[in-house]
């Protein structure tokens, strides 16, 4: 009986061995392995030294940040970073960064903000930009159009002055803020909260930078030129899993 016993207990060993492995072996890229991470820690708490053991094909580094024991994988493009407290063990945040060429994509799960989500694109691509945020917010505004067409002017002739977003905006302009480089002048939408903004340069009618900030789906646009080229950003903490999935394989065409 106690051979029975010992036999049956080798055999649970090796099944749980053998599915560890599996499991470990479908984990094909740092991308992968950051919503397993997430997925998994949503259910039950993932220790640091199970997560090196989980990922021991990718060169890492750990380093302690004030209260954080902070563990960083790299691969190529890829950037896994986690974190967790150095007084007990659990991951509470875990972050993705995956860079091509001038455009990156940086999303974040945190179990210290009640699961919240989030995501950071950068990209010199207005195609990939408009496509990636329509997938963010299926709703549009009139200032929300005004600035993707301020943007797309932007972009195409690499100069916008102040005088020409006055008029595609039927809005009441306001000056908040004046410094001695630039001057950011601002029009609201009084239904929605939604707002638009432009930073000026000082003495001048040049726009260099346009940001439209979506009050109800938390997001933040941002069209920025900088040595005559044009950066298109979004960002926002509202965001979840399913929908980072998607974004991340609209980002990998």
């Amino acid at each position: 009986m106690k051979k029975i016993s010992f036999f049956l207990s080798s055999f649970i060993c090796l099944m749980t061995l053998g599915c560890s492995k599996q499991e470990t072996a479908q984990i094909e890229s740092l991308k992968d392995a950051y919503f397993e991470i997430a997925q998994k820690t949503e259910a039950q708490s993932l220790k640091g030294s199970e997560l090196t053991e989980m990922l021991s094909n990718y060169a890492h580094e750990e380093v302690v940040d004030g209260n954080q024991k902070i563990y960083t994988f790299h691969n190529e493009n890829e950037e896994l970073m986690v974190s967790e407290p150095k007084d007990q063990e659990g991951i509470t945040d875990v972050m993705y960064t995956n860079s091509q060429s001038s455009d990156s994509l940086a999303i974040a799960h945190s179990l210290s903000s009640n699961g919240a989500s989030s995501l950071v694109l950068n990209t010199v691509d207005m195609d990939k930009f408009k496509t990636i945020t329509s997938k963010l917010s299926e709703e549009s505004s009139n200032l929300y159009n005004a600035y993707l067409n301020l943007s797309e002017k932007m972009a195409e002739d690499h100069s916008l002055t102040l005088t020409e977003v006055q008029k595609s905006i039927n809005l009441e302009l306001t000056l908040q803020e004046i410094a001695s480089d630039d001057n950011y002048y601002s029009f609201k939408e009084a239904d929605s909260g939604d707002l638009l903004g432009t930073y000026v340069t000082a003495n001048s009618e040049t726009v260099h930078q346009i940001v439209y900030q979506n009050n109800v789906m938390g997001l933040l646009h941002d069209t920025m030129m900088a040595d005559n080229c044009i950066m298109f950003s979004v960002s926002t903490n509202e965001t979840t899993l399913s929908n980072q999935k998607e974004v991340m394989s609209l980002f990998d065409k």
